[in-house]
């Protein structure tokens, strides 16, 4: 066989560099390394990490350590790049004090990323190109030490925890189990989920929370969803948020644009502006409300400071004050003890029937129309002081004692049944009043 001339040698050579220099420009090396830290932590000494763009487990023993491990998996734009990042990690300390135990997966001390890639500014280095980089992490931290966290853009779970629990979190998502200590969290644009929790402290917005059972709930949010199966005392801040538990202690809850239900609660005192509020049963409620829709299942007594443009609805309902209430509407299926109006304007009452411990009925206003339904076995007193009245007493059953009328000033008291000392009262007084009874079985 003839050998190659020299020259056709350098043309072989020449075109095979030529159609094997993109292959070789492409297959650069690639990293996957996990980095691990570890510190003994006294008891009472805090535990904080920051996690940035980067998925966490969080893990809880009962050992006096902290671990930290980070799995950074790169493509450098050189194999020089992924060498000076190995070499940096496997140097790089964390700072502590003797208050806190501390790790962070942002060990760089700039991050830009153009075009799918990503240039890491460290410390003391020359700047590390990649092409390719993402990070993953574990942290074990010890099970009574106060543990905190500031996390972005991250999916983070997390073990069940009972010390002090302090959360900061930016578009990131947390899962995590029971929270036997209490916890601090403050979240914006993120999802959490618990099991069980101690006491809350909440600051969330645009952001949704699920928990089990909690003990005291206190809060500020906005543009957020909050639910959880049964608190103890809940005292919200709330604006255009949804709120949902089914059985709560005490509840404060200062609102706009905001629903909220619940199935069992206790008193409620309750400040609204435009939204939707939903009770099953509770014990006494104060409102101070404008535009809002209400729904009661049953309650004690009721204070209604001031209403305006509201729907105000209850199955069952001891007693029902209204301080001063404009445009509203209120309906009962029963009230037990009194209804009381101080000063209302174009309201609306109807009320299906009263129960047998009836004491008083109280109605001042402009411009009302009210109807109630009396148990036929009620004896009771009414008196009526109305200019241009609707009123007209059904004296087939009512007595009348006092009717007087001058053009359109209406005077009028009478009784039904037995007249005695104490019996029930009704008492009517107004401008444009319309005012109907019914009796019911």
């Amino acid at each position: 066989m003839k050998t190659m001339s020299k020259s056709g040698f350098r043309v072989a050579a020449i075109f095979f560099l030529l159609i094997s220099f993109p292959f070789l420009s492409s297959n650069a090396a690639e990293l996957e390394k996990t980095f691990s830290w570890k510190n003994s932590v006294a008891p009472g000494t805090r535990v904080v990490i920051e996690n940035y763009d980067c998925d966490l487990i969080i893990h809880v023993w009962d050992k006096q350590e902290a671990e930290f491990h980070l799995t950074v998996e790169a493509t450098g734009k050189t194999s020089d790049d992924e060498a000076r990042l190995v070499k940096y990690l496997e140097n790089y300390q964390f700072n502590n004090s003797g208050a806190s135990v501390s790790f962070k997966n942002t060990f760089w001390e700039n991050r830009q990323t153009n075009n799918n890639k990503t240039t890491l500014e460290i410390e003391g280095g020359k700047d590390i190109e990649l092409t390719e980089f993402s990070m993953k992490a574990e942290l074990w931290i010890p099970s009574s030490n106060p543990f905190e966290m500031n996390s972005k853009y991250s999916e983070v779970s997390m073990e069940e925890f009972k010390a002090a629990l302090t959360l900061d979190l930016y578009n990131s998502n947390l899962s995590g189990h029971n929270l036997t200590g209490n916890a601090k969290i403050t979240a914006k644009y993120a999802g959490l989920e618990f099991g069980d929790i101690k006491d809350l402290n909440f600051d969330m917005y645009n952001s949704t929370f699920e928990a089990g059972n909690t003990g005291n709930i206190t809060g500020l949010a906005k543009y957020s969803r909050f639910n959880a199966v049964n608190s103890a005392k809940v005292d919200i801040n709330s604006y255009n948020d949804k709120f949902a538990f089914e059985k709560t202690g005490d509840i404060i809850f200062r609102s706009k644009y905001s629903d909220f239900k619940t199935i069992l609660s206790g008193d409620a005192d309750i400040e609204c502006y435009n939204g939707i509020l939903n009770f099953g049963e509770t014990k006494d409620v104060t409102i101070d409300s404008k535009y809002a829709d209400f729904e009661f299942n049953k309650t004690g007594k009721c204070d209604i400071t001031n209403s305006y443009n509201d729907k105000i609805r209850f199955g069952e309902i001891s007693s029902l004050n209204v301080v001063v209430s404009k445009y509203s509407i209120y309906k009962a299926g029963k009230i037990t003890s009194s209804l009381i109006e101080s000063d209302g304007y174009n309201d609306r009452f109807s009320i299906q029937s009263f129960g047998e411990d009836l004491k008083k009925i109280s109605i001042n206003g402009k411009y009302l129309d009210i109807t109630i339904g009396l148990l036929s076995s009620t004896d009771f007193r009414l008196r009526a002081e109305i200019k241009y009245p609707s009123f007209e007493p059904d004296e087939k059953f009512i007595r009348t004692k006092t009717k007087v009328i001058d053009n359109s000033d209406l005077q009028y008291e009478g009784v039904k049944g037995t007249e005695k000392e104490g019996m029930p009262e009704i008492d009517i007084k107004g401008y444009n009043v319309a005012f109907r009874i019914n009796e019911v079985n």
